[in-house]
């Protein structure tokens, strides 16, 4: 009962310096992903910092260049794009209108006014709000990057140091169970990117073969947007339904959204979890409660944190329980009028 009231109590905790632990857990999945490659030039003999400097640079350069690349690519479907979603809505407006709902223009008109007048003043008592909150995602941003740097070039270092200050004994299970974790952090970067790119395929699969323009575009922020959870994959597949709407007419709009409908409920309830639990080693189930946990206690963030965080804390437990759990015997089948078997806990394992 109090290791489980410290553990709330820490995880309270987290929550009241979110703005700290977010670049924290930021910068160590990005370690993860660059980490091999910062390792294996200092392999081929390359200083840390010069390893860590060019590994860096590297990945910010790709990144910009592949940003480029498709801000160039989809520069003159922009405008397109948002024409066609305004079409969309103003489809959906008409089949409101005439459609069996039978609405009248004034209603949808007002509704519209009362939710633009709630926006605006949301957003005006907001704004010093909205406006602490764009510097600490800046802060975050920058802290992060930060992180990041140091994680890559001293980690192993920073690591090896607090191993040392928990001693001798404790030490060893620290490097053996943190370890386990780092790699279990690795497979949900690798496992995350697999579900988002299968995500994409198959829904820019279903915007191709209906003919629905902008293929390329619609595809790309299906893959980015699935790395956000829940709200990620709905603005995504919103997207993309509407400007079908404006663009192929009412039956390909419903067809696109049974596809996406359908891909996105294979992402989440099969596909996923079996990646999932092959990445970081969780099942399915594991996967699914911790994803619904997190969003209930958390939001979003939540949902993005909650798998990783499982992966991590499995690792611990198992290692952990390896070396301090009890072995557990076979169940064997017990002959009738034998005794019951002995309620004695078995022998612990040597060592």
């Amino acid at each position: 009962m109090v290791v489980l009231a410290a553990i709330a109590v820490g995880v309270w905790a987290l929550t009241k310096v979110m703005v700290i632990v977010l670049p924290v857990i930021a910068a160590l999945l990005g370690a993860t992903v660059l980490g091999p490659l910062v390792h294996a030039l200092r392999r081929r003999g390359w200083r840390p910092a010069l390893a860590t400097w060019a590994v860096v640079a590297g990945a910010a350069a790709a990144a910009g260049g592949i940003g480029y690349a498709l801000y160039l690519q989809a520069r003159d479907d922009a405008e397109a794009i948002d024409a066609g979603v305004m079409e969309g809505v103003d489809e959906v407006i008409t089949w409101l209108v005439d459609g069996p709902l039978d609405l009248s223009r004034e209603q949808i008109d007002a509704a519209v006014d009362r939710g633009r007048e709630w926006l605006g003043d949301v957003l005006a008592s907001g704004a010093v709000g909205g406006a602490v909150l764009a510097v600490e995602i800046v802060a975050g941003i920058l802290l992060a990057l930060v992180l990041l740097f140091f994680f890559l070039k001293d980690g192993d270092r920073m690591w090896a140091w607090l191993c040392r200050r928990l001693g001798a004994a404790a030490g060893v299970h620290v490097d053996a169970a943190g370890r386990r974790a780092w790699w279990a952090l690795g497979g949900y970067v690798r496992g995350q990117a697999i579900v988002a790119a299968v995500d994409a395929v198959f829904i820019g699969l279903g915007i191709w073969l209906l003919g629905v323009p902008f293929v390329i575009p619609l595809t790309l922020l299906t893959f980015f947007a699935a790395f956000v959870p829940i709200a990620g994959a709905v603005a995504a597949g919103a997207v993309a339904v509407l400007v079908a709407l404006a663009a192929e007419g009412f039956t390909t709009a419903l067809i696109l959204l049974g596809v996406v409908v359908l891909v996105q409920q294979l992402e989440g309830n099969i596909l996923e979890p079996v990646v999932m639990a092959r990445t970081v080693r969780l099942h399915p189930v594991v996967v699914l409660v911790a994803v619904g946990a997190g969003a209930a206690l958390a939001g979003i963030v939540g949902a993005f944190l909650a798998v990783p965080v499982a992966a991590a804390a499995t690792a611990v437990a198992g290692y952990a329980w390896r070396r301090v759990g009890p072995e557990i015997p076979q169940e064997a089948p017990v002959a009738e009028g034998s005794p019951p078997p002995s309620d004695r806990p078995a022998a612990r394992r040597p060592g």
